[in-house]
């Protein structure tokens, strides 16, 4: 179809483009553009022709069977879409194709990088700023052009499931993770770039007894200085593509239908300029769930007056219902104009004009490439916590002959990839086949139960040929000792049954490996992930027992868990000696675990979340208020001394704590002015020397804590961090340069203000472990904070 109009013209600016298609657009092509489909190639010709009749906003390329099964089967299928669009529709619009990159692309043999919370435990946002570019590189060679990630949630209940999915607890290192993310992989240009999408907007994270999608507790202040300042950091230090909401409700105002928060919250406050979608289905629950509205047309007039763009990932509101309501004049035309600008504003700074087809030739460079599988194995190393090393026990003892390997975890590939990678999404597959009783890649006839066994056994290794398990990997690196195996229980469950064959391989052992935890991702099979929350933190099942019946044993233990959670068990804490957290470490996590272990790789990442010891002690951070959490209570009448009467107020392991197999000393603490105005900033440094037998990471960690205030602060906050490598008897000066616009807050007026007044600074390597303190003082008169001047973490150099 020959098209001659000024919107196809790339030399005119974006808003000129914009006008001139909205100008020649009916009311209907409008409302198109506001949706989306859930595509399937398996639908009849006729069914997909009348999807696309009027054009599309979207279309959700989450390949859970609908899009083939490999990344030149789902290029084909976006293809033909695109060329449906652009030829057989009357504006030739092209959609915007959208996929998950929680950690990795989520596409069949993408390259897979840890589970979020490992990124956040990793503290290096250049490693997630170079994740994020070969997430880029795969999604727009494949022809996706926004991706439904970062996840800038604050994480502070366990309980909750989708934990696994945040960078952790603390708004600064999310902050510094969400920038280098949305950085990556946006790039210089959108045109060039995939645009992202940080959710979920606002405060999902926090809800009624950690239940996914209920009402959240939040209240205004803390809900704009913790929850929204990831937000706020991405919008305005990374000129963040779009958000999407959060399905729960907020001091009962549903956030999709809430006008304060989708308009004036994070466009008014925060300065968003971009495009809103929902969260999958998220329209319907008003309806279904709140009781707001009494059919999809009330609901999709609330959710566009509130400020929505687009919907998600079909039109079941923003299709005919939403169109009849603007016929009816229950919407005013300005508000889908606005709406569909945004929509048409962000397709032509994607340059799907020019560009709306896959590229196949980059797709051969864009994937399997050994610079991308070694940033994986980086990154997945950097990912791991060494919680305990009593004794140092590890690394192991290169002399052991017979090595026990035991635990639902030490054999299981799938449980190496968390939630919202390729392998969750296959399982969901089966599930969704298994429910729908529909065929999905043709294996309807085998049971559940068989598909998944043949997905760990057959699918997966040959997807993924390079990953192995902890077993597999430790028989392969470790040819001179007999490296035995048992599973001793499943994840879930109460059978025992395995225990007696794990005890008696352990006491055979010179040492016992027992890899115990979680699996993430969808439905009952899992752990942790979308809708499984649990009302317990610790290890499911039986699994403390198979720890406490191989410790009984007498052989010196390790426990490595690989869990969306961290390890919650104060009997572990107490009497296993070493303790590894490797998260779900993705497809290099098999390796990555096995250096760890062998000493082929010092860890040196750090908690990103604070570990309680009991589901009691939930939420538990270390940045509460003054009078308030492990810390800051400062109170002798009618309190318990150890702060519960049945135990201790303190957590498990402090934010921040992650042990190495060298040792690292702090000294010259120097601040670069003890007195400084609201508009100055200061530089805090010190001298960090690896005085250790090996080479090593360091996260330097940097708190500041307000001596006094109006309202009552925190007793401490994270300023800033940096990991350094520093070989055997190296040293370097670490310097943090911090804005005093950074130490703002929310007054009594609920205006963002700097105060004069004394701050205490504290560098150290956990949120308890201080190693070097001072102060400074801010002086002069209380100032607002212009938005604009507003910083969220230090500036660093290493010299």
């Amino acid at each position: 179809m020959s098209r001659n109009y000024p919107y196809l013209n790339k030399e005119l600016s974006v808003e000129e483009r914009t006008a001139d298609l909205l100008s020649r657009m009916t009311l209907k092509e409008k409302i198109a553009q506001l949706g989306c489909a859930f595509w399937n190639s398996r639908l009849p010709e006729e069914q997909q022709q009348l999807m696309l009749s009027d054009g599309i906003g979207q279309i959700s390329a989450l390949l859970f069977g609908g899009m083939g099964s490999s990344v030149q089967e789902a290029a084909q299928a976006i293809a033909g879409i695109q060329q449906r669009l652009i030829e057989q529709t009357r504006l030739g619009i092209p959609a915007i194709i959208h996929g998950e990159a929680l950690s990795g692309a989520l596409l069949p043999g993408a390259d897979n990088f840890p589970l979020a919370i490992g990124l956040g435990a990793a503290w290096n946002p250049d490693s997630i700023e170079a994740m994020a570019e070969v997430i880029r590189k795969q999604f727009r060679a494949v022809g996706i052009a926004q991706a439904l990630s970062p996840v800038l949630d604050v994480g502070r209940d366990p309980r909750w499931g989708r934990i696994g999915e945040t960078y952790g607890e603390d708004p600064t290192l999310i902050s510094s993770l969400g920038v280098a993310f949305v950085r990556g992989l946006q790039g210089d240009t959108l045109s060039e770039g995939v645009a992202a999408t940080a959710k979920h907007f606002l405060g999902y994270s926090m809800t009624e007894g950690a239940l996914n999608m209920t009402e959240e507790h939040i209240p205004p202040r803390t809900l704009r200085e913790v929850y929204a300042r990831p937000f706020e950091a991405v919008i305005r230090k990374a000129d963040l593509a779009s958000v999407m909401n959060s399905y729960s409700s907020l001091d009962g105002e549903p956030i999709i239908s809430s006008r304060a928060i989708l308009t004036d919250l994070l466009r008014g406050e925060l300065g968003f300029r971009g495009l809103t979608v929902t969260d999958y289905r998220s329209i319907d629950k008003l309806v279904d769930s709140f009781k707001t509205a009494k059919d999809m047309r009330e609901a999709g007039v609330q959710a566009m007056k509130a400020g929505m763009d687009m919907e998600l990932p079909s039109t079941l509101a923003y299709g005919a219902p939403l169109l009849e309501a603007v016929e009816a004049g229950d919407v005013d035309r300005e508000w889908i104009d606005q709406a569909v600008s945004r929509v048409l504003q962000m397709k032509f700074m994607l340059g799907l004009f020019e560009r709306p087809y896959p590229d196949p030739d980059r797709i051969e460079t864009a994937f399997h490439q050994p610079e991308d599988a070694n940033l994986s194995l980086a990154v997945a190393r950097q990912s791991i916590v060494l919680v305990k090393n009593e004794g140092d026990l590890l690394p192991l003892n290169p002399r052991y002959k017979k090595i026990a390997v035991i635990g639902p975890n030490a054999r299981s590939l799938r449980n190496l990839f968390g939630g919202y990678t390729h392998p969750a999404a296959k399982e969901l597959s089966f599930g969704m086949a298994r429910m729908a009783g529909v065929e999905i890649s043709g294996v309807q006839d085998r049971t559940y139960e068989d598909q998944l066994h043949e997905m760990e056994s057959a699918y997966l290794p040959k997807l993924y040929p390079k990953t192995s398990t902890v077993w597999g990997e430790l028989k392969e690196r470790l040819p001179q000792a007999e490296i035995t195996y048992a599973q001793g229980c499943e994840l879930m469950g109460d059978d025992r049954s395995g225990f007696e064959e794990a005890v008696r391989l352990a006491r055979e052992a010179e040492a016992a490996i027992l890899v115990v935890g979680g699996k993430d991702g969808f439905g009952p099979p899992c752990t942790t992930g979308e809708g499984n929350d649990s009302s317990h933190i610790g290890l499911s099942g039986v699994q403390e027992e198979l720890v406490q019946a191989i410790h009984a044993a007498g052989t010196p233990i390790v426990v490595v868990h690989m869990s969306a959670r961290p390890l919650v068990s104060p009997w572990i804490a107490a009497h296993v000696p070493a303790i590894v957290e490797a998260w779900h470490p993705g497809e290099s996590g098999g390796r990555a675990i096995v250096d760890v272990l062998v000493g082929d790789y010092n860890p040196g990442g750090k908690l990103p979340v604070t570990v309680p010891r009991s589901v009691g002690q939930v939420p538990v951070y270390y940045a509460h208020r003054n009078g308030s959490g492990y810390e800051g209570r400062h109170m002798r009448m009618f309190v318990s001394e150890q702060g519960y009467v049945n135990e201790s107020l303190q957590p498990l392991y402090p934010f921040g704590h992650g042990l190495s197999y060298t040792k690292f000393t702090y000294s010259d603490f120097e601040i670069s002015e003890r007195r400084v105005t609201t508009d100055q900033s200061v530089t805090i440094s010190c001298r960090v020397t690896n005085d250790g037998p090996r080479d090593g990471d360091e996260v330097v960690q940097v708190y500041i804590s307000d001596r006094w205030a109006s309202v009552v602060r925190p007793v401490k906050e994270l300023a800033g961090f940096k990991r350094i490598h520093l070989k055997r008897g190296e040293q370097k000066r670490v310097s943090f340069t911090v804005a005093m616009s950074q130490l703002c807050f929310l007054n009594k007026d609920m205006k963002w203000v700097v105060e004069p007044g004394e701050m205490s600074v504290i560098i150290g390597t956990s949120a308890t472990d201080s190693r070097l303190e001072g102060t400074f003082e801010i002086v002069g008169d209380a100032a607002v904070v212009k938005d604009e001047t507003k910083q969220f973490f230090a500036e660093v150099q290493v010299s």
